[in-house]
């Protein structure tokens, strides 16, 4: 049935290469060439062998595994490409080219046919991502780029790129003339989409390639896209709420009050006068006003199409949208500058009153914001409701005659939404009813295309609010305002349902499947509320603040833990010091186990608290930081680091197991005497992860060449669709156990192996300041000689326990045993990635005359035969 499949499979392929099929730039194979290699892969696939895989070959992040790696690796990425898919080619003729250009990885979901079974595997991509750049194309019906956007205008507004394309009318999407009805829907969707961005601040770009530049400077300078600002090419925000500095409605009136002709422009003096009092910010020049007035000309006319240069620029008149504009770009000079804007320079205690601000702004003022803004604590009692519904087109009659009267009937107070459809001009209002509601209902019906009131939805999730979902799928032959909709258009619309399904399954959101039941559903949280009003209170702020608590319990733990350690200050003792140091101890202790705060920034902490609490002066505090032992420790990493990004550790490794030999016994001990080596001078941790690529390299070769079983597979005869698990054999697990057992000797050849041999030496210096101290070569001449003994012994223990060794008749005596064509099969696999390595690089060649040089200076640093390098210098006069 296999080969049926991929034979079918040919043939369509058939039809498209005819003579030739290309498979990479510069190589190609003949269709009957292409026919047997299709049969063999298939053959293999049957006997579920393993192919050979070069561990070098990663994840361009295109949504392919190549590599057997773990999701959450696989995905690490630093742009998510969403948005638009087929048919548009925005990615592969403008975002990737310039991401590859920039040296920026990517995500890439766009494939040729999409399935239900890629929405956790771009969830997880999305979650990984950096910078989420999201491109709304007019080319297709963006039903689920829309929600993912609103989703993320929510959740991930720092960094949320957004590029928006609209729609025209009589246009096409895939051969498909838009319809008047769906034109109308389409655009609500981007307006009510619009609306959400801005309230976040989120900024609209009208470019592709716009967006990518501003992509690399965010990544760049480790900025949030709301530092972006007009002169980076985005579009001016109409909608400019509090967290701008100025209210929208205020600025209306603003206007009105100086436009006393009702003409729809004032004077850009005047208005730059009024502004000033409001954003407090001073422009130096006219130029500059012209120059943000200019930046809204991307997207709208200028109200004085001919006016003259020549004329005083502050007779220049400006409209409303760029009144807007303008105080927009006005606050967001006050707010970056954190300053006057008359301080071109700012001082340094400037600086730190604005990163402490904005740390704390970060920890406490925006959870709590963020958990204020759906709980109606400040709400008036008048206006709070039980429940708000909100439904769209025939869904109205159902709320009228059924929904309302059975909630009424047991004393539920609600609001409903007040049109038949959401919209820009109403979606404030509803949003404020939604606030002031302790639950809300939204149905997103089968007899609507449903993409206002989805994308509401799946911001009202990101938001965290008390939400209940209903979700129809269209069905075929869905009609919609009287509209037959194409099987195209179902499909479309359909997969932005099952993306917000997805999303608010993830999100823990109650879904519903028949709205029949709502009235009865929505209500049995609160089986209570009729009851005792109060009782129904208390727990409903009680569960809102264990779910706040349980987001935020971070920075519950930075801010409440110092006081809990507080009472250590009480004690009455004659060891002052000693409780003070036990109060920094105690605290850092927390810190590194939650690990509320980066593990750099714990171990910093005495820096400012042993002076503050007179345990230690500055300068002491700091010499311990910076002393002899942790140089020392900090080259030894910096040297690992660069071994391991030139490459230098694998041609090592490979080059003395081609020395060593390929038989099984052979391969063991070079790859034990391989990885101890570089465990001397690096990490234990790098040197089994720099191994263990070339270990499964190995393995897998020999398995695929039918030279012995290194994997034992348990088949599932209850699920066929299942695949059988893997257990390794008892050779397997002698390679694996050879690098982690390795590792842990090496440490033990030098001072640099591991940081507990240099924790040894600054705690004995320190202790017995008068003696010779512990040297490189000291240390080297009583640790390599055991560290060898204990070396073999372990590799002797592991081929007696695991393979055979002095029991010739044993199971894995044979399988050990692979012979002269199975060592070389393995010479080949070797000698093959080491060919793949090149000839030796200039990166290579540096790193490691540099890696030898660091070596013989602390090895002739005090070897004691005899003198030392450091005496000729010090006290050195220049």
């Amino acid at each position: 049935m296999l080969s049926l499949v991929y034979w079918i499979h040919i043939h369509k392929e058939w039809r498209l290469t005819k003579n030739y099929l290309i498979i990479g730039p510069h190589a190609y194979i003949m269709l009957q060439e292409f026919y047997i290699f299709i049969i063999e892969l298939a053959r293999l696939c049957k006997k579920r062998t393993a192919a050979s895989m070069n561990a070098t070959h990663l994840l361009h992040c295109d949504g392919k595994d190549i590599n057997n790696k773990s999701a959450s690796s696989r995905m690490a990425c630093e742009v998510f490409l969403g948005g638009s898919c087929n048919p548009t080619t925005w990615r592969s003729e403008i975002a990737i080219p310039t991401l590859q250009k920039l040296g920026i990885t990517y995500y890439n979901p766009q494939v040729s046919q999409w399935g239900p079974e890629l929405i956790a595997q771009e969830y997880e991509a999305k979650q990984t991502a950096k910078v989420l750049l999201f491109v709304i194309d007019n080319q297709t019906r963006n039903s689920a780029g829309i929600i993912e956007a609103a989703q993320l205008a929510a959740t991930r507004r720092e960094s949320l790129i957004l590029v928006i394309y609209p729609y025209r009318q009589g246009q096409t999407i895939l051969g498909e003339t838009v319809s008047i009805q769906e034109y109308c829907d389409l655009m609500n969707g981007l307006l009510v989409l619009q609306y959400l961005m801005e309230k976040q601040r989120i900024p609209i770009f009208e470019s592709v390639s716009v967006a990518l530049n501003c992509t690399s400077k965010v990544l760049r300078e480790e900025i949030n896209v709301q530092d972006l600002h007009s002169e980076d090419g985005i579009r001016p925000i109409k909608i400019s709420f509090n967290q701008n500095g100025i209210d929208l409605v205020i600025l209306r009136e603003i206007f009105k009050s100086m436009d006393m002709s009702d003409s729809g422009s004032i004077n850009l003096e005047e208005a730059w006068i009024a502004l000033q009092s409001s954003v407090k910010c001073n422009v130096s020049s006219m130029s500059e006003l012209l120059s943000i007035v200019n930046k809204s000309e991307t997207y709208r006319s200028s109200i004085d199409d001919g006016f003259l240069t020549k004329r005083d620029p502050t007779e220049l008149r400006i409209n409303f949208e760029q009144f807007c504009a303008l105080a927009t770009e006005s606050s967001w000079r006050m707010k970056s500058n954190g300053v006057s804007c008359e301080s071109e320079i700012p001082s340094v205690w400037s600086i730190l009153c604005r990163k402490a601000t904005k740390f704390l702004r970060r920890a406490i003022v925006q959870p709590f914001n963020r958990f204020l803004d759906w709980t109606n604590f400040f709400v008036p009692e008048s206006e709070k409701r039980d429940l708000y519904i909100g439904v769209i087109g025939k869904d109205q009659f159902w709320l009228e005659t059924t929904a309302i009267p059975s909630i009424e009937s047991i004393g539920l107070s609600l609001y409903r939404s007040s049109l038949n459809e959401y919209n820009v001009r109403v979606l404030p209002q509803e949003l404020q009813r939604m606030k002031n509601s302790r639950l809300i209902l939204l149905i997103v019906p089968q007899h609507s295309r449903g993409i206002t009131i989805m994308a509401l939805a799946a911001h009202l999730i990101g938001l965290r609010a008390k939400l209940v979902l209903c979700i129809q799928m269209l069905p075929e032959d869905c009609v919609v305002s009287g509209e037959k909709l194409t099987e195209q258009g179902i499909k479309d619309y359909n997969r932005g349902r099952m993306y917000l399904s997805d999303y608010a399954s993830r999100e823990g959101t109650w879904l519903l499947a028949r709205q029949k039941t709502m009235a009865t559903q929505s209500v049995d949280p609160y089986p209570i509320t009729t009851d005792s009003t109060n009782r129904r209170k208390t727990d409903n702020c009680g569960k809102l603040l264990i779910q706040f608590l349980l987001i935020y319990w971070k920075s519950f733990v930075i801010i409440l833990w110092p006081l809990i350690l507080l009472p250590i200050f009480i004690i009455e003792t004659t060891e002052v010091k000693a409780m003070r140091c036990l109060y920094v101890i105690g605290l850092m202790a927390m810190f590194w186990m939650t690990e509320v705060l980066p593990l750099p920034i714990t171990g910093l902490i005495p820096i400012f608290l042993y002076p503050l609490m007179g345990i230690m002066s500055t300068g002491d505090t700091c010499m311990c930081y910076m002393n002899d032992t942790t140089m020392m420790f900090i080259g030894s990493m910096v040297i690992a680091i660069v071994i391991e990004n030139s490459g230098l550790h694998i041609r090592i490794a490979l080059l003395i197991i081609k020395l060593i030999g390929c038989s099984h016994r052979r391969l063991t001990l070079g790859l034990f005497c391989v990885t101890m080596f570089l465990s001397m001078w690096i990490s234990n941790t790098a040197a089994t992860t720099m191994m263990l690529p070339i270990v499964e390299i190995v393995l897998l070769e020999l398995e695929a060449q039918g030279l012995g079983d290194m994997f034992i597979r348990e088949e599932n005869n209850c699920e066929e669709n299942v695949e059988s698990s893997k257990k390794p054999t008892h050779i397997t697990m002698t390679y694996y156990l050879v690098t982690a057992y390795a590792s842990s000797l090496g440490g033990v050849g030098t001072l640099v192996g591991t940081g507990t041999n240099l924790t040894l030496k600054g705690f004995f210096e320190k202790r017995f300041p008068n003696s010779s101290g512990i040297s490189l070569t000291s240390w080297m001449l009583y640790s390599v000689p055991p560290m060898l003994l204990m070396g073999f012994l372990t590799w002797l223990w592991l081929q007696v326990m695991y393979m055979g060794m002095f029991r010739p008749g044993s199971k894995d005596a044979k399988a050990t045993n692979i012979g002269k064509q199975g060592e070389k099969v393995a010479a080949t696999v070797i000698e093959k990635r080491y060919k793949e390595l090149g000839p030796i690089t200039w990166h290579e060649f540096s790193v490691g005359l540099l890696f030898l040089v660091v070596v013989l200076l602390w090895f002739f640093r005090n070897p004691g035969f005899v003198r030392g390098w450091p005496t000729y210098i010090t006290d050195f006069s220049l």
